[in-house]
């Protein structure tokens, strides 16, 4: 009988604990978690990360499914003011609930529906993305906001995405088309399970090869 006492006193205070859990998670994030507020930190930090202009279109925060954004468009810098270096329909990002309650939004999921991205190499050589590696990954919430935002993740999808690659200086196009591709449990010093496919299309100097 006291077995049984103390189990149903414990199961009950468990289950005390996760209720009060998710109200706090739930009032930090309707306190912190606003559309303006959230578009203004992850554009702000994506920006300085990627070191490239960032635009979102519309952004809704739903407590149990992430962080849903319309329209996200990442520029190119000043030297291709008009190219777009990525592009998504869709952007859905999940984050963990605990950490709310310290002011922190852990991400732990990313997925980018009909994703279109552009890489090159210019005419001097050099990348187009060579300057992505060396930034970080995760930095300080702007000042003026009562929030941070880690920008890491450990599960990252693209949906039906085109990823075209050029050679501005040999003149040489690749495309892939129908892209699909699922990481999952990333690690920067481990194996990970990667899943990839695509369909090809090449342009050599005006010609052109499907594959």
């Amino acid at each position: 009988k006291k077995g049984g006492y103390w189990f149903c006193r414990g199961l009950g205070l468990f289950l005390l604990f996760l209720l009060l859990t998710l109200g706090a998670g739930s009032v930090v994030l309707q306190l912190m978690l606003t559309p303006d507020t959230l578009k203004a930190v992850l554009t702000g930090q994506l920006q300085e990360a990627l070191r490239r202009p960032v635009e979102m279109g519309d952004l809704r925060v739903v407590l149990f499914q992430g962080i849903k954004v319309r329209n996200l468009r990442i520029l190119e810098g000043p030297e291709f003011p008009t190219r777009q270096f990525l592009t998504a329909d869709i952007a859905v990002v999940k984050f963990r609930l605990l950490p709310l309650l310290w002011k922190q939004v852990v991400l732990s999921e990313a997925k980018l529906v009909y994703p279109r991205i552009s890489v090159f190499r210019r005419q001097d050589g050099q990348w187009n993305i060579s300057d992505i590696f060396a930034s970080t990954g995760a930095l300080p919430s702007p000042s003026g906001y009562p929030l941070a935002v880690a920008l890491r993740v450990e599960n990252f999808e693209l949906e039906k995405g085109v990823l075209t690659y050029e050679d501005l200086r040999a003149k040489h196009e690749h495309v892939f088309e129908g892209l699909n591709l699922a990481v999952g449990g990333f690690h920067p010093y481990r194996p990970f399970p990667v899943r990839l496919d695509f369909n090809h299309r090449m342009n050599l100097q005006g010609k052109i090869y499907d594959g």
